[in-house]
C-alpha cells in the first residue's frame, strides 16, 4: 500500500476527539481508513499494532476460499451402499462420505434441517430398499483436525457458536433443547430435543414453580462428553425456551438423525451408527453410490459466514482450504495455505497471525492496516462481487441489521463485525457524501465498559466517514 499522505485536518481532529472519550481510556484501539478512489490514507491510528481480530478474520477466510475454490465451488456429500439388495433387503451398510459441507441444515433448506436425509430415504425406497441389515458408517476422514480450534475457550464448549468441526456435519453441529414448564408446581420441567435424537444424556434437575416465581434455568455440559444437566426453575405457564447447544460427536449426531429419518420413511435399519471405526468402508468395487448431495455455491456459503458470522461454516471452509491446497484438512495445513494466500496477494504476512478460520481463537492477531490492505486488494479481484455481497449491510441484514439504521449509513456501509469478551471490531466499505469509496478497519480491544458504548463510538466514527 502507498505511503501515507497528509490527512484532512478536520477529519483527524474529529476522530482524535472521539478517541479521547473516557470509555476508551484503557482500551487498545486501532483505526485505518483508505480512499479507494484517491489511493491515499485518510486516517490512521495504531494501524500497525496487532489486535485480536475476532470475526474480522472471516474476511480472510472468505477471500482465500474464493481464490482457491472459486465462487461456483460446491461441496459433495455422498451416500453409498455396500452389499446386494435382495427382496427389499440391503445386505450391507450405508456409508456417508463427508467433504466438509456446512450446509446440511435448516438455514439452507427453508428451516427444514432433515430435508437431505428425507430425500435420501426416498431414493432408497425408489430403488427397492425397505430394510438394511448393516450399519450407518460415517466417513469423516476428509478432515484430520482437532474438533475445536487452537485457543478456543473451554467454557464456550457448550454453545452453538463454538460448534465442533467435522467432515460430515448436520444442523451446524448443534441441537435445540426445548424446555417447558410441567403440568403443576414442583413437577420436573419437560425437555425435548430438536431435531433429535442428539445422543445426549440429559439430567433434568429443573422444577416447575409458581407462576409468580423466577425463571433461572441453567445448563451445564460435562467437558468432552455428551452429558448435560439442566437445573433451576421455570414458572408455570412460561413460554417454552429454546437453547442451542453444540454436539460433542457431531458425525454421530447426524447419523442418528438419519437413522430416525429412515425409520419414519419406512426404511428399517437393524444396525448401529458407526462414526468412530477406522477403515470400515468397503472396497471400491463393492461401493455403489446411492445419492450425492451438492451444496449451494460457495458465493452463497460465504454470505452465511460473513453476514451471519457463522463460526462453524468458517471453520469448515478453512479446513477445506487446507485439504484442497495442502492435502490435509487440519488447522496447521489450513494456516499454511492461508499464509500462502497472503503472499500471493502481496500482503505482509507479519500483519496477520492465523490459527483458525472463524476468529474464535484469541491466538489470532491482525493489524488494522493489514485488514484494510485485504479489503483494497479485493476491490481489484475477479471475485470482488461475491466478496462484497457477502458482507452485512448496515441497518438491513446480518449482524448489522439492528445497527446503523439511519442514513447515511443504512444501506451504504458494508462490513464485518467482530465480537468476543472485551473485543468489538468493524471493518468494511463505506461511500462518503461526495461519492468517494473508502475501506476501513476499526478494532477495539481490552475495554471493560458496556460493549454498547464501544459500538456507539464505532458507529460515530463510521458516521463521520460517511459524511465526508
Amino acid at each position: 500500500m502507498p505511503q501515507q499522505v497528509p490527512l484532512s485536518g478536520s477529519l483527524r481532529a474529529d476522530l482524535m476527539e472521539l478517541l479521547r472519550e473516557d470509555v476508551l481510556k484503557s482500551s487498545h484501539i486501532g483505526i485505518h481508513v483508505w480512499s479507494i478512489d484517491k489511493k491515499e490514507v485518510l486516517f490512521s491510528h495504531n494501524a500497525e499494532k496487532r489486535f485480536i481480530p475476532a470475526s474480522n478474520l472471516k474476511l480472510f477466510t472468505a477471500a482465500a476460499g474464493l481464490r482457491y475454490l472459486m465462487p461456483d465451488f460446491t461441496y459433495e456429500t455422498r451416500l453409498i451402499r455396500s452389499g446386494a439388495v435382495e427382496s427389499g433387503v440391503l445386505k450391507g451398510d450405508l456409508i456417508i462420505v463427508g467433504s466438509g459441507d456446512p450446509t446440511i441444515s435448516g438455514y439452507f433448506h427453508n428451516g427444514h434441517p432433515t430435508k437431505v436425509f428425507e430425500d435420501w430415504a426416498e431414493i432408497l425406497k425408489r430403488s427397492g430398499v425397505r430394510s438394511v441389515t448393516g450399519n450407518i458408517i460415517i466417513d469423516s476422514s476428509f478432515f484430520q483436525s482437532t474438533p475445536l480450534g487452537p485457543g478456543w475457550s473451554w467454557d464456550d464448549e457448550l454453545f452453538c457458536y463454538s460448534a465442533r468441526n467435522s467432515a460430515f456435519s448436520f444442523n451446524n453441529n448443534c441441537l435445540s433443547i426445548m424446555i417447558s414448564a410441567g403440568n403443576a408446581v414442583d413437577d420436573p420441567v419437560r425437555v425435548r430435543e430438536e431435531p433429535g435424537p442428539g445422543g445426549f444424556t440429559i439430567i433434568n434437575l429443573a422444577k416447575t414453580v409458581h407462576p409468580d416465581g423466577i425463571h433461572d434455568i441453567s445448563v451445564r455440559k460435562s467437558p468432552c462428553a455428551d452429558i448435560m444437566a439442566i437445573s433451576g426453575s421455570l414458572p408455570l405457564g412460561h413460554p417454552e425456551l429454546r437453547l442451542m447447544v453444540a454436539i460433542e460427536k457431531p458425525s454421530c449426531y447426524g447419523g442418528l438423525v438419519f437413522k430416525k429419518t429412515l425409520a419414519q420413511r419406512g426404511v428399517a435399519l437393524h444396525g448401529q451408527v458407526d462414526c468412530e471405526s477406522q477403515n470400515t468402508a468397503p472396497q471400491e468395487d463393492k461401493r455403489i453410490i446411492v445419492a450425492t448431495h451438492r451444496s449451494p455455491r460457495l458465493s452463497e456459503i460465504i454470505k452465511f459466514i460473513n453476514k451471519r458470522s457463522s463460526n462453524f461454516a468458517a471453520e469448515q471452509l478453512f479446513l477445506t482450504i487446507g485439504n484442497r491446497q495442502k492435502g490435509e484438512g487440519s488447522q496447521a495445513a489450513s494456516a499454511a495455505a492461508m499464509k500462502e494466500y497472503l503472499e500471493a496477494i502481496n500482503m505482509d504476512a507479519g500483519d496477520l497471525y492465523i490459527v483458525d478460520g472463524s476468529g474464535l481463537s484469541r491466538y489470532n492477531l491482525a493489524t488494522p492496516q493489514g485488514i484494510v490492505t485485504l479489503l483494497v486488494r479485493m476491490t481489484g479481484d475477479a471475485h470482488f462481487g461475491a466478496f462484497y455481497e457477502s458482507l452485512a449491510v448496515a441497518g438491513t441484514d446480518g449482524t448489522l441489521k439492528a445497527r446503523m439504521q439511519s442514513p447515511p449509513l443504512k444501506g451504504n456501509l458494508r462490513g464485518k463485525t467482530g465480537s468476543m469478551n472485551h473485543v468489538r471490531n468493524l471493518s468494511g466499505y463505506v461511500t462518503t457524501h461526495d461519492g468517494e469509496r473508502l475501506a476501513f478497519a476499526i478494532l477495539v480491544n481490552n475495554f471493560s465498559v458496556d460493549p454498547s458504548l464501544i459500538e456507539d463510538i464505532i458507529e460515530r466514527i463510521c458516521l463521520r466517514l460517511a459524511n465526508l
